[in-house]
């Protein structure tokens, strides 16, 4: 398969939300199903704004989807794992190398400080951090705050 289509970022988008659902530790309280929701929404959003295509705006939805499983088994290193989760997913599916490597640039950029390269992994970027600008940031943020001291130990 060299395209991301719609019925694969549904399936993603489903796998993802189980997968959140079952395996994500209780003390991750910000990065879940919810999160990935939002980043996924977020990112057709602002890639229509920005301009992009119906393939483009299926890859970085599906790269949203994907952007922080990996907080399932390391949340030290989860870009990483989650491009290991992605790809995993996506060899079942039959996605041609190219697009693998698409999905692996563009949730890498994500790591802090972010570093996109390009247009898909900018509205990624953005779309990770829309909720800086939202109404209910605060609600967000204590989510994030909790998270954080459940994983290091500090406030």
């Amino acid at each position: 398969m060299n395209k991301i289509t719609d019925d694969l970022v549904h399936d993603a988008g489903n796998y993802v939300v189980q997968l959140l659902t079952d395996k994500l530790p209780d003390s991750i309280e910000f990065h879940t199903a919810e999160h990935a929701k939002y980043v996924a929404e977020n990112s057709a959003f602002i890639g229509k704004k920005c301009g992009l295509n119906d393939d483009e705006i299926n890859l970085v939805k599906l790269c949203a989807w994907f952007h922080d499983t990996g907080y399932i088994p390391d949340p030290e290193n989860h870009e990483e794992e989650s491009v290991r989760l992605a790809e995993k997913f996506l060899v079942s599916k039959g996605v041609d190398n190219t697009i693998m490597e698409q999905v692996k640039n563009c949730i890498l950029s994500t790591g802090i400080p972010q570093q996109p390269k390009d247009l898909i992994s900018e509205v990624l970027c953005d779309a990770d951090l829309m909720h800086l600008s939202e109404g209910d940031y605060f609600e967000r943020i204590e989510k994030m705050r909790k998270e954080w001291i459940n994983l290091s130990g500090k406030k």
